[in-house]
């Protein structure tokens, strides 16, 4: 099985998984959630996505953050963001540190957006 889209029902909170059986046919598998009132912090969404995953470990084990953002947005949570796998705290250089480390006659003052030419940035004629 593989899942294809994950189906939100908003009154009364449920969870629809639409999956593709390994004959080809479809299927969806229906989910009822507990109510807003009970869910009501980030911990409280992770811990329900938790739930679901260990219910439904095949189809929803690699899908942990789009569940998690999904049941956030259901519950009007605003969740944290997800650390991503390239990118850490400590190895991030803020771009005002790179600008800033860059010689003079290689930075431009200004750019000019032109949707017209196709999205190019070109920088600004000075008089």
């Amino acid at each position: 099985m593989k899942l294809q889209k994950l189906l939100l029902r908003w009154d009364p909170p449920g969870l629809g998984l639409q999956h593709a059986l390994d004959d080809g046919s479809e299927g969806v598998c229906h989910k009822d959630l507990p109510s807003k009132e009970e869910i009501e912090c980030p911990e409280h969404v992770a811990a329900l996505a938790e739930q679901l995953i260990d219910s439904e470990p095949e189809l929803l084990a690699r899908k942990r953050n789009a569940l998690t953002a999904q049941l956030g947005r259901l519950y009007g949570v605003e969740m944290p963001p997800s650390p991503s796998r390239n990118s850490s705290k400590e190895s991030a250089v803020p771009l005002v540190e790179m600008v800033e480390e860059m010689p003079e006659r290689s930075r431009v003052a200004s750019f000019v957006f032109r949707p017209s030419c196709g999205g190019m940035m070109l920088p600004l004629k000075v008089a």
